[in-house]
C-alpha cells in the first residue's frame, strides 16, 4: 500500500492540530515521514530536527490551514495583509504592495507589483511550466505593468 501523502504536502497533526509540511525519506522497510511545523524554517529542505510521524498521525490540511501556512512562511520576509484565492492559485499581498503567487500552495518565487501581473504569471507557470519571459511577453501584449 502506497502513501496517501507526497513529499512537501501541507498536513495537520491530528493530536495537536499543528500545521506543517512533511518530507518522505525512502527506507528498506517503509518510508520515513518527518513533520516540520509551519513556524519552522525548512525552506532549505532541512528536516533533520523534524519529528518522525506515522501516516495515521497526520491528515491533509484544510484550505484555511494551507493559506495560514503559506502566510506564515511569507511572514519572515514581509507582513502579509491579504491572501487572494482564485481556484488553484493563491496570491499573497504584502504590506509593501507586492504580490507573490502560489500554485496549489507552492510558491512561484517571483514578486509582482499588481494582482493582475501575479495572476498571469502563475497561470503561465502552472499551465505551461514556462519561465518568467512568457509571462512578461503576455503582460506586454495586454499592456499590464510587470
Amino acid at each position: 500500500m502506497g502513501n496517501k501523502f507526497n513529499n512537501g504536502d501541507i498536513v495537520t497533526l491530528i493530536k495537536t492540530g499543528e500545521t506543517g509540511t512533511i518530507a518522505i525519506f525512502p527506507n528498506r522497510v517503509s518510508p520515513i515521514m518527518k513533520f516540520s511545523p509551519s513556524s519552522y524554517d525548512n525552506m532549505d529542505g532541512v528536516y533533520y530536527n523534524a519529528a518522525i510521524v506515522k501516516e495515521d498521525e497526520i491528515a491533509n490540511a484544510s484550505t484555511e490551514e494551507k493559506i495560514r501556512h503559506i502566510e506564515i512562511k511569507h511572514n519572515k520576509y514581509y507582513q502579509p495583509i491579504q491572501t487572494h484565492v482564485i481556484g488553484d492559485y493563491q496570491i499573497i499581498e504584502d504590506e509593501n504592495g507586492m504580490f507573490y503567487p502560489h500554485f496549489n500552495f507552492n510558491p512561484i518565487n517571483v514578486a509582482h507589483n499588481s494582482i493582475n501581473s501575479a495572476l498571469i504569471g502563475v497561470i503561465c507557470k502552472s499551465h505551461l511550466d514556462s519561465d518568467e519571459k512568457l509571462s512578461e511577453y503576455v503582460l506586454y501584449l495586454l499592456g499590464i505593468e510587470w
